[in-house]
Parts: structure tokens; sequence; C-alpha cells
């Protein structure tokens, strides 16, 4: 298997259940993770859930040699990637100390 969709409507449950079985799949080369949440729920930091997983696959010595996209349809940013993780993580960061200087 190169490729696999899998839905993550929980990013906790998603870690737990299938970050280290994906961590040993040698062929694989992108997981796509759809986060889908309830449509009553609304959750602008979608992409807080999944820093961690991100970090987990990236920033380390040994990284994972897939590349993984979480898409999110509904509020941005939509992607969050190996490029972007750290970048999205940081904006937020900015915005906070900006919003609460103390």
């Amino acid at each position: 298997m190169r490729k696999v969709i899998i839905l993550g409507t929980d990013c906790e449950l998603f870690y737990y259940n299938y970050c280290s079985e994906l961590r040993h799949m040698e062929r694989l080369e992108t997981v796509t993770i759809l986060h889908l949440e309830s449509p009553e729920r609304i959750d602008e930091n979608w992409w807080a859930g999944w820093d961690d997983m991100m970090a987990g696959y990236y920033f380390r010595d040994d990284p994972v040699a897939f590349y993984t996209r979480i898409l999110d349809p509904k509020y941005p940013p939509y992607e969050i990637n190996p490029e972007k993780y750290l970048k999205v993580e940081r904006a937020h960061r900015r915005r906070l100390v900006a919003e609460q200087p103390d």
C-alpha cells in the first residue's frame, strides 16, 4: 500500500490507534487524514490537536518517510502538512500574545 486516506474524527484516538502502525509501513508514500467533526461543533483551531502527531512524525532525528496531510474542508488552514504545521502553530502563538500581551 502506497497511499492511504483515513477519516480522523478524534486526533487523540487516531494517535493512539494508528500512529505507530503507520510509522512502520515502509512502502507508504502518502497519508491523507480527513478531519471531520460533528456538524454542530465549531472548532477554528482544529489543527492544534494534530500538531503533536506531526511533531512526532517529522520533528525528530528519524522522521517518517511518507508525506502526511491533514485536511479540514470547513476551517482554515484547510491543510496541515510537514512544511506547514510549525508555521501554523507559531502564527497562532503570535496571535495569542498579541491579543493578551501580559
